[in-house]
This record gives C-alpha cells, sequence and structure tokens, in this order.
C-alpha cells in the first residue's frame, strides 16, 4: 500500500484517538472517495493505485470507523448508512453489527436495532455490551423480563460495569424495588456518581411504601440541588402518605413555584386538598393537572374518582372515558368505570369493562408491570369488581350472568368467602340446594380463616338454612342449636329461632317444636306461623283443647287462613264434635272449592253422623278434584256399605286397591264386603292378601274366621279365631265365633271356658248367658254319654 495512504490511516486514527470526530470523518471519507474512484490521489508527481484485495480492506475500515465517527457527533442516520456498507465487506464483525443495532436504537427503529443485536450475540456469545444494548431496546418495548435476563447476562460477563446494574435498577423501580436498591448501591460501589440516583432511590423506596425512607432520599436530592422541582412533589406526596398534610402542601407548592407548568405536581396537590377535605380546591388542582398536559391519564382517573364519591355519575363517566383512552391498559379505571356503569344502570357495559380490566391486570401482572401496592389493590379490585358485578346482576333476576361474574371473582380470588356466601342465596333460589350448600360450606370455612365472627356466625345460620331447604332437618335444626348457644350476640335471634321451629315442625318432633315456638314466641310475639305450628304440635299430641286454642289465637292474626282452620277442624274431630268440625270444613270450601282434604274429611265427620248421602256426595266432590288417592276411594267405600250399596263399595275399594296395590286396608275393606255380600270364598282370597301384607289387625283374621266358619271350616276358623284373639284378647266377636266353633265340633268343655271368658269382659253378653246353660246340658249329656261306653 501507498505511503501516502498509510499516512491518512495514521492521521485519521489520531483525530478518532483524540475525539476529534469531525476531522476524522473527513480524512476517511477523502480515502473513502479515493478508494471509490471518485477522486485521486498523487504522491511525488505520481498518481497513486491501489489493487482491490487492499481497496476492499480500506473501504472496510474507512466506513467502519467513519460509522463510529458520525455516531459519536449524533449523526445518526449517516453513521447507519456507513455501518450497513461496512456489514457488507465484513458479515461477520460483531462491532460492526453492534454499531449497526446502536444507529437503529438511537433512530427509534428498534426491531431493527434488536435484529442488529440478536446477530451480534449469535457471533460472539460473550460480548457483554450487546447484551446490554438489547436490553435498553427490550425495555423500550415494555419487554422487561426479556431485559433484565440480558442485564443479567451482561453483568454476570462484566461484573464491574457499574452502568448495568444502575440500568436494572432503573428497569426494577417499579417490578422489584428492593433488588432496585440493590443493584443502585452497587453501582455506587463501582464508582458510578450521579445526584440523581438519589431521586431514584426515593422512588423505589416510594414503590416499597416506607415512606420515610423516600422523604429521606428525596431530602438528600434537594439538598444536592434545590432547583429540582420533581423531588419535591414526589416528597410531598410520599409526606401525604405519612398524614404530614400541611408539609406536603408546602413541597407541593415549592414545585409549582419551580416548574408551574408541571402536571405531575398539580395531580399530587389535588390529592392533597382531597386529603384536607378541600373537594373544590381539589376538583381545580386535577383539572389544571389536565390542562396542562392532556395526555397524562392519572389526573382524568383522579377527578373521575372524586366524582363517582360526590355521586355525579354522569361526570365522573366521562372522565374515565378520558383515562381509559388515554391509557387502554388501565386496569383499575375498568374496574371504577365499571361501578360507575352499575349505578348508571348500563350494566351489560359494566360487564364489558370489569372483562377489560381483567384482561389488562393478568396481562400486566404477567410482565410484572404493577408496583406492590398497586398489585395488592388489583388484586383486591378485580375479583371484588366482579363482585360486585354479580350482585347487581343478582338483584335484577340476572341469574346466569351474575353465576359467570361470580366465577369470574373466584378466577382472581380463590378463598373469596362473600362470594361463596351470595353464590349460595342465588343458587338456593334456583332451587339447586346441593350447590348452595357447597357454596355455603366454603363461606363458612374461609369467614373462620379470616376470624370474622360476625360473618362466619351468618354463614353458619345461611348453611343450617340451606340444609332445611334440603331437608336434612336434623342437621339444620343441631346447627341452629349451636349457633343459639355460641353466637347468640351475632345472628338475628327472631329468624334463627323461627327456622328451628319450622326444622322441628318438618321432622314431625312435635314436643321439641313447641319448645322452640314457645321460645320464639318470647322474640317474636304475633308470628302467626309460630301459633299455627304449635297447634298442629299439639293436635298431633293428641293435645285438641290446647291446639284448638293456639289455632285460634293463629286465626284472630290471620282470620282467613285455610290451614288453621283446617287443623282445627281436624281437632274437634278427633274430639268426636263432628258439628264444629264441619263448620270449620265449610269455612275451608267456602274460599277454596278445590280442597280435596276438607270434603274428605267433613265426608267422614258426616258419615259419623250417619249422614251418609251427604257424606256420599262430599267424598264425590273430593273425587272430582282428586280421583288417584286410594284413601278417598275407601271412604267412599265405606260410606256406599253404610248405605247398602255393597256391589258400588266393593268397586270402589277396588279402585282404592289399584291405586294402592300395597295398601292393606284396601283388601281388608274388599273382603269386609265380601262378607256382607256373603261371597266367604271371595271374601277369604281378599282377606289373606290383606294379611299378607299385615297379619297383625284382629279384625281381618275375624272376617276370615267368620268366612270359613259360615263355609263350614270350623277347624281353620277356630285357628283364625284364635289368631284375632292373639292380637285383642277382649274381642267379644271373635270370643262368640269361637265358642260357636267348638260347640260344632261337639268341643263343650272348651266352649264352655270361652264362654266364661267373654262373660268377664261382657257381664251381660246376650249369646254368652244364652248359651252358657244349653253348653252346659250338651256336656253332661256327652259326659254321659261316655260313662256308659265305658261302663
Amino acid at each position: 500500500m501507498d505511503n501516502l495512504i498509510t499516512e491518512l490511516s495514521d492521521l485519521a486514527k489520531e483525530y478518532f484517538d483524540n475525539s476529534e470526530f469531525e476531522k476524522c470523518d473527513e480524512v476517511l471519507s477523502e480515502l473513502i472517495a479515493f478508494c471509490k474512484g471518485e477522486v485521486t490521489l498523487a504522491q511525488d508527481g505520481k498518481v497513486i493505485f491501489i489493487d482491490d484485495e487492499d481497496k476492499e480492506r480500506l473501504l472496510l475500515e474507512a466506513y467502519h470507523n467513519r460509522a463510529f465517527c458520525r455516531f459519536n457527533c449524533l449523526k445518526f442516520q449517516e453513521a447507519l448508512e456507513d455501518a450497513t456498507i461496512a456489514v457488507e465487506f465484513d458479515p461477520s464483525n460483531v462491532f460492526l453489527f453492534n454499531l449497526l443495532g446502536l444507529c437503529n436504537f438511537k433512530l427509534d427503529l428498534l426491531q431493527e436495532a434488536l435484529l442488529a443485536f440478536n446477530k451480534t450475540i449469535a457471533l460472539d456469545s460473550a460480548y457483554y455490551l450487546a447484551y446490554f444494548n438489547r436490553a435498553r431496546v427490550y425495555i423500550l418495548l415494555d419487554e422487561h423480563a426479556k431485559a433484565l435476563k440480558d442485564l443479567q447476562i451482561c453483568i454476570d460477563l462484566a461484573p464491574e460495569y457499574y452502568i448495568a446494574y444502575y440500568t436494572r435498577a432503573i428497569a426494577l423501580l417499579s417490578v422489584d424495588p428492593k433488588q432496585a436498591l440493590i443493584d443502585f448501591k452497587k453501582s455506587q460501589d463501582l464508582g458510578f456518581e450521579s445526584s440523581q440516583i438519589f431521586y431514584y432511590q426515593g422512588v423505589a423506596y416510594e414503590n416499597l411504601e416506607d415512606y420515610q425512607k423516600a422523604i429521606e432520599f428525596f431530602t438528600k436530592m434537594i439538598e444536592q440541588d434545590e432547583s429540582f422541582a420533581d423531588a419535591y412533589y414526589k416528597r410531598a406526596n410520599n409526606k401525604r402518605k405519612v398524614d404530614d398534610l400541611e408539609g406536603a402542601l408546602q413541597d407541593c407548592l415549592k414545585s409549582i413555584e419551580l416548574d408551574s407548568e408541571n402536571a405531575m405536581a398539580y395531580l399530587i396537590l389535588g390529592h392533597i386538598y382531597k386529603d384536607l377535605e378541600k373537594i373544590e380546591l381539589s376538583i381545580d388542582a386535577f383539572k389544571k393537572s389536565i390542562e396542562l398536559d392532556e395526555n397524562l391519564q392519572y389526573p382524568c382517573f383522579a377527578l373521575a374518582r372524586v366524582l363517582y364519591d360526590l355521586e355525579d355519575y354522569e361526570q365522573a363517566l366521562k372522565y374515565y372515558d378520558k383515562t381509559i383512552e388515554l391509557y387502554e391498559e388501565y386496569a383499575q379505571a375498568y374496574i371504577n368505570r365499571g361501578n360507575t356503569k352499575i349505578n348508571l344502570k348500563m350494566i351489560e357495559e359494566a360487564i364489558e369493562d370489569f372483562d377489560l380490566a381483567a384482561k389488562y391486570y393478568q396481562e400486566r401482572a404477567s410482565k410484572h408491570d404493577f408496583t406492590p401496592s398497586e398489585l395488592a389493590e388489583l388484586e383486591h379490585a378485580v375479583p371484588y369488581g366482579f363482585y360486585h358485578l354479580g350482585n347487581s346482576l343478582y338483584e335484577i333476576d340476572k341469574y346466569d350472568e351474575a353465576l359467570i361474574s361470580y366465577e369470574k371473582a373466584l378466577k382472581y380470588q380463590k378463598e373469596y368467602p362473600d362470594v361463596f356466601f351470595n353464590r349460595a342465596y342465588l343458587k338456593s333460589d334456583l332451587e339447586k340446594y346441593e350447590e348452595a350448600l357447597e357454596d355455603s360450606e366454603l363461606a363458612v370455612k374461609y369467614y373462620k380463616k379470616q376470624n370474622n365472627t360476625q360473618d362466619y356466625a351468618n354463614s353458619l345460620s345461611q348453611r343450617a338454612w340451606i340444609k332445611s331447604r334440603l331437608e336434612r332437618f336434623q342437621e339444620a335444626m343441631d346447627e341452629y342449636n349451636e349457633l343459639i348457644k355460641t353466637y347468640k350476640d351475632y345472628i338475628d335471634l327472631k329468624d334463627v329461632l323461627f327456622e328451628r321451629a319450622y326444622c322441628a315442625k318438618e321432622l314431625e318432633s312435635y314436643e321439641e317444636l313447641i319448645a322452640y315456638c314457645n321460645a320464639a314466641h318470647k322474640v317474636d310475639k304475633n308470628n302467626f306461623k309460630l301459633y299455627f305450628w304449635r297447634g298442629i304440635a299439639k293436635y298431633n299430641l293428641s293435645l285438641e283443647e290446647e291446639a284448638i286454642e293456639d289455632l285460634n289465637k293463629a286465626l284472630k292474626i290471620d282470620k282467613n287462613h285455610n290451614g288453621a282452620k283446617y287443623y282445627k277442624g281436624l281437632c274437634y274431630e278427633d274430639l268426636y264434635m263432628f258439628e264444629e268440625a264441619i263448620k270449620c270444613y265449610d269455612s275451608v270450601i267456602l274460599s277454596n272449592e278445590e280442597d280435596d282434604e276438607s270434603y274428605f274429611h267433613r265426608a267422614k265427620c258426616k258419615r259419623n253422623l250417619e249422614k251418609y248421602n251427604e257424606a256420599l256426595k262430599d267424598i264425590n266432590e273430593c273425587l272430582k278434584i282428586i280421583d288417584d288417592i286410594g284413601e278417598y276411594w275407601i271412604e267412599k267405600a265405606q260410606i256406599l256399605s253404610f248405605l247398602g250399596k255393597y256391589d258400588e263399595s266393593f268397586e270402589a275399594a277396588k279402585k282404592a286397591s289399584e291405586l294402592e296395590p300395597k295398601s292393606y286396608e284396601c283388601y281388608h275393606f274388599m273382603g269386609a264386603v265380601k262378607v256382607y255380600l256373603q261371597d266367604f270364598k271371595e271374601a277369604i282370597k281378599y282377606l289373606n292378601m290383606a294379611l299378607n301384607l299385615d297379619d297383625s289387625q284382629n279384625w281381618t283374621h275375624y272376617y276370615k274366621a267368620e268366612c270359613l266358619r259360615n263355609l263350614g271350616d270350623f277347624h281353620d276358623a277356630l285357628q283364625c279365631y284364635e289368631d284375632c284373639l292373639k292380637i285383642v284378647n277382649e274381642n267379644t266377636d271373635a270370643l262368640v265365633g269361637k265358642i260357636q266353633c267348638l260347640e260344632e265340633l261337639k268341643e263343650y268343655e272348651q266352649a264352655l271356658e270361652c264362654t266364661k271368658e267373654l262373660l268377664k269382659f261382657d257381664e251381660e253378653n246376650e249369646f254368652a248367658l244364652k248359651n252358657q246353660d244349653i253348653l252346659m246340658q250338651k256336656l253332661k249329656q256327652q259326659n254321659k254319654k261316655w260313662w256308659q261306653i265305658w261302663n
């Protein structure tokens, strides 16, 4: 290579080493022009020539070095062009690709920069500056996880490179302020000096919610530079957090004095005035902040919150809309706007907002893009938003949508007892009691875990109530008893006592029902149901007269209640006061002509009063209403039998047996009717069917015995009478039949003994008195006959 070219190259290097980049650029430009044939160079009167190999090498060096010069002169576009050409000469040059990446970075061509740094690292995976530079690209692309990974690799490769620690600290301020403080300290230990590090350390402590420490570092920053306006409003915000509102106000006003165009200072001023309950001044400060920087979302958000608290929902919505327009991923703004829309009855739009809040919360949380306080707030706010939405949907009977919202709330807060508690009631409204119980159990579990006695007691009460709806009355009653014993001061005692009584009623535990109604009456004196239930209990305990007293008290509260009238009728019926009972049933039927049970019981009363035709009319009316109850047909059969209409009676009983094929009573009555019709063989058939279902009924044995006796089967008849008397030994009809059989079998001695037994039960029994002497004569005659034979 010619000496002149060497001299020019050396001169360019000298300029470069001395940071005389403009002069270096001139020399390198001349060399590039020469190599490209645009100019000629001569030395000692001779034109200089260069071979192709030297030309390529010279061009590479010249473009590479000129790119560096122009980069250092902030001529990034020209530097980029030179670096691009240089790369074509040497596509494996690590430093060129790193320079290419830096040029793109400075020109905000971030994707191109990223490609260049990727290539640099591919060529040399140990080149720490490439990782550092790529990290800065990732930071601007909001890919903090990748940035932090690259910074860590950079630090691992060059542990003394303090600027990497400083950069990582700033990147970590919002996501890991504790580590940021460690990195700031490390950069200082390695020799990094900057007064602004105090400011950033203050920010780190603020994000850690160590407000006193933050104040300390912002104070150090102010001591270094008393004109640093941002440090004043940041210190003001932290003083506000420790309730030093006057100090905060002074600092904030100082910040505004130093920089009256600082929108953030007015934002903090608005918060301070709000805390001082100077709401109008607060609103003015927020509006001034918005005026100074229309692209700042936080004052719009803060103003919206103030307006929401003032219940100016229309204006609040306007500013929440503006907030979200400025910051599309602001999760808390969507939650608050959703709540605002709920108050404006814009439910469908609110649902969309809560879904977007959840979406952005997840996305930002995955990027570690929240301060600890922001994260803590959203960890509660997102599930609470869905919970609040669910409640609003529940209130307007949109059950499916409410369930979806509750499910979303639980996605973000698995142990959310309020959700389980309310969802349990919703599912109860849908009569999905098993699912409701599962939710209620979880509410109990998590309220207990929270040591929230009031809510825990409420959830126990709810669980008992749901169990009662599942007909698990004993469990529910036991739980109510425990509530009354342990949490009396935390429950709605009137409600719990009432529900406990209800469980006892459903369990037909009548003695407990009376006791529980008595207890409930002490706190709820005029409760109709308590009197009514207590009347039912007393009726079922055969305390009919007391039951009537309670039912009369119930009817004083609700004189038209058919249930109370009906039970009052049952009481009179059991007391054989059939006329009074009929009056009760009349009153029920007068207000409800479709009350089949009242027709049924009125028919029974009239039958007992031997008003058979009226009774038949009532039972027919009953069967017009409901004709598939066996008991009703049996009653009709009985009435017809008293009217002597045995064939119709039998058909009615048969209908009953078809409806209730396992009913003993149906077959017994069919047999009895056949007895009256003197169709003894058919009678035995039905009586046997009855006995197969229940052989403990003495009258069935009796009727069968009568049939057998009438058919002349005295031995079997005798056995049936014996079976009857084993059940009820005082059955005088059975004793009469037994005597008759023994007489037919010429067992006069046994017949006579049986007659004596009959007279013990009925001293004036005509049959016994009449036949006693006849049996004695027959026995003497029989004994004489046998004496003659033996003698």
